[in-house]
């Protein structure tokens, strides 16, 4: 089962698709810790993919890699 840990993963986790791009929007504790350390916090674009692996598995990859045509996810 994949793990939900943001609004994001869990929207996608529920919506059943396979690859889907998403805005992946920092955390406050996320946040906190870039601004100590200058980082920006802006929202970063990712895309989210689900794998049903041989044996059985399903596991949820994330990458910068948006375009699906381009990287397909199968």
């Amino acid at each position: 089962m994949l793990l939900a840990f943001s609004r994001e993963v869990s929207a996608f986790v529920a919506s059943g698709k396979n690859s889907e791009a998403v805005l992946f929007t920092p955390g406050p504790h996320a946040r906190q810790h870039c601004q100590t350390y200058g980082l920006a916090t802006d929202p970063i674009p990712l895309r989210l993919i689900r794998m049903k692996l041989k044996s059985g598995e399903i596991e949820g990859l994330a990458t910068s890699l948006l375009e699906e045509q381009t990287y397909p996810s199968t």
